[in-house]
């Protein structure tokens, strides 16, 4: 699914249920082909993507961050993302910008949680989760795409649409707003909304999954 050509030339390859490969190539040789699995240590064999991060290889896992070990001869977790989520999570997508923030797709398959947002580096060397200024994103999939402008303009593409994000345009995230609902709607049949409607005092079970429109004032 991912490919990644290092300094030095070798191949990285993440694939979709095989671990990751690595090509190393040799003249009038074939390539030798080395292949990393859970005993060279993934977390899990599938859904293994391989990413450039300031030229070094960054492997994201079903659990987070890995790095490559070359004396170990195996992947183990980033230290510098060690604290970015309180619990493990499904990482892809990355995409660092020129601020030094690695945006990417977070999945908490635990509570089926879906975030995109930046991890942002500290003083320390660390990393940071923050998910505040995309948060509006419908993402239903997990094969989200990014890509960072140099001007700080980042975008979103996923099976929903494709997504601007412009950190030059100042927003207070912790402003209050009042919501208003604006219809609700079970399939095709209209709840609330629209002309002729009143809301029901009473929903029967069936009508338990439900869309909700709602707007704010600003």
């Amino acid at each position: 699914r991912t490919l990644l050509e290092g300094a030095d030339g070798r191949l990285w390859l993440g694939t979709r249920s095989k671990g990751v490969l690595r090509l190393t190539f040799a003249a009038n040789a074939n390539p030798i082909v080395e292949r990393f699995e859970m005993a060279e240590g993934l977390p899990n064999p599938s859904d293994n993507r391989v990413y450039d991060f300031n030229g070094e290889l960054l492997l994201a896992t079903h659990r987070g961050l890995y790095r490559f070990d070359e004396a170990g001869h195996r992947f183990v977790p980033d230290p510098r993302f060690a604290r970015l989520f309180p619990q493990d999570r499904w990482v892809m997508g990355l995409r660092p910008d020129a601020g030094g923030r690695i945006w990417m797709h977070a999945v908490d398959e635990a509570r089926n949680l879906r975030e995109t947002g930046a991890a942002q580096p500290q003083g320390d060397g660390t990393y940071r989760w923050v998910p505040t200024p995309p948060l509006p994103l419908t993402v239903t999939d997990n094969d989200l795409s990014t890509w960072a402008d140099p001007d700080g303009v980042v975008w979103f593409g996923s099976p929903d649409g494709i997504f601007r994000y412009d950190p030059a345009v100042p927003k207070d995230y912790q402003q209050t707003f009042r919501a208003l609902v604006r219809g609700v709607t079970r399939g095709t049949r209209t709840i609330f909304g629209g002309a002729g409607t009143e809301p029901p005092l009473t929903l029967n079970y069936a009508d338990k999954a439900l869309r909700f429109e709602f707007a704010a004032t600003s």
